[in-house]
């Protein structure tokens, strides 16, 4: 296949902006004695509260992936393991609500996260017993 001009432009093009980029983007950063801290992300008051946001999505996301999973057919949990999702489930909830509470001030960022530290260590143990799917 023989490229035309038009194409053989377009690639050098291309390439030099992709190159330009990369420079633009490879310059020395001064050394700082405190790095900065994380931005915010919205919706959040303080660093704990986005920490928790975070935890917590992770969660989500583990019990959809196997609810879907489940759903395909790719993973058909165990009577065991069906009760270690459904216990997990509840905990998520738990800590769900334990977060709100937290956002509206009734509950502590202590409370939150001793049930945060409750469903992640659940989905540890539920992780150990799942094998990967071929």
């Amino acid at each position: 296949m023989t490229l035309s001009k038009k194409h053989i432009l377009w690639d050098v093009a291309l390439t030099a902006t992709m190159f330009a980029g990369m420079v633009t983007y490879q310059g020395c950063k001064a050394a700082s004695a405190n790095p900065p801290t994380q931005a915010l992300a919205p919706g959040y008051s303080n660093q704990q509260d986005m920490i928790f946001g975070e935890s917590l999505s992770s969660l989500h996301a583990f019990v959809g992936s196997l609810l879907q999973q489940e759903t395909a057919g790719t993973f058909q949990p165990s009577t065991t393991q069906k009760n270690a999702i459904n216990d997990l489930t509840l905990s998520v909830n738990a800590a769900d609500a334990s977060y709100l509470a937290f956002k509206q001030g009734t509950k502590s960022a202590a409370q939150v996260q001793t049930a945060i530290n409750t469903a992640e260590s659940q989905q540890t143990a539920l992780q150990s017993t799942i094998t990967a799917v071929k």
